[in-house]
C-alpha cells in the first residue's frame, strides 16, 4: 500500500511496518511483562531513596491523598500531552480524539502522518514531561518518596511508547509514521 503527501508535490511513501498496541497479543504481553519489570525497579529505588534520604513514606493521610490522586491523574495528563505534543508537531493539523481499550487510555488522531523523528517526540514526551512534573511537584510539597513512587507508576504505563519509538527508530528506510486506530504505520 502507498500513501501520497497532501503536501510536496504528490511524493509517495511505502508501509515498511505496523505496530498494532491494540491487536497484537505478542506485543501486549512483552509490554505487559515490561511494566511489571519496570514498577518493580522504580518501586525498589523509591524505597532505597526514601532510607537514603530519611523520607518517611505515607507520612499522613494527606500523602496517601496525594499519591492516590495523581497516581490516578497522571495517566489522563500523559495522554493529553502526546495531544498537545501532536498539535505541536503536526503545526495544528491533526485532529484529536481520545479512547480506552483493553486496559490502554489512548490518544489518537485522524491517520496524522508525520516524520519519523516528530512522532517519536510525540511518543516520549509524556516519558520526560509528565515524571519530571509529578516529581518536581512532588519534592515542592514536601512529598519526596511518594513522588518517586508515583513516578514509577507511570514509568510502568510508558513502556508501549517506548516500545513504539524503539520499533520506529529501529526499523530500515522508514521517514514518516502515521498514526492508526491500533498503533502506528511505518513508511519510507
Amino acid at each position: 500500500m502507498e500513501y501520497v503527501f497532501a503536501e510536496g508535490g504528490g511524493a509517495s511513501v511505502e508501509v515498511r511496518g505496523e505496530v498494532d498496541v491494540l491487536g497484537d497479543a505478542v506485543l501486549q504481553r512483552r509490554m505487559l511483562v515490561q511494566s511489571v519489570l519496570v514498577l518493580a525497579l522504580g518501586l525498589a529505588l523509591s524505597l532505597i531513596a526514601a532510607a537514603i534520604g530519611g523520607w518517611t513514606i505515607f507520612r499522613d493521610g494527606r500523602a496517601v491523598l496525594w499519591t492516590v490522586l495523581v497516581t490516578m491523574a497522571c495517566f489522563a495528563v500523559h495522554e493529553i500531552v502526546h495531544a498537545l505534543f501532536f498539535l505541536i508537531m503536526s503545526h495544528g493539523k491533526c485532529h484529536i480524539s481520545f479512547g480506552a481499550e483493553a486496559g490502554f487510555l489512548y490518544t489518537r488522531t485522524d491517520d496524522c502522518m508525520l516524520p519519523k523523528r516528530r512522532f517519536v517526540c510525540v511518543l516520549l514526551a509524556p516519558t520526560i514531561l509528565v515524571t519530571a512534573g509529578i516529581v518536581a511537584v512532588g519534592f515542592v510539597l514536601s512529598y519526596p518518596a511518594e513522588s518517586l513512587i508515583v513516578a514509577a507508576v507511570h514509568l510502568s504505563g510508558c513502556v508501549g511508547d517506548w516500545d513504539m519509538a524503539g520499533t520506529i527508530a529501529t526499523t530500515s528506510h522508514v521517514t514518516h509514521v502515521k498514526d492508526s486506530e491500533t498503533g502506528c504505520i511505518l513508511l519510507g
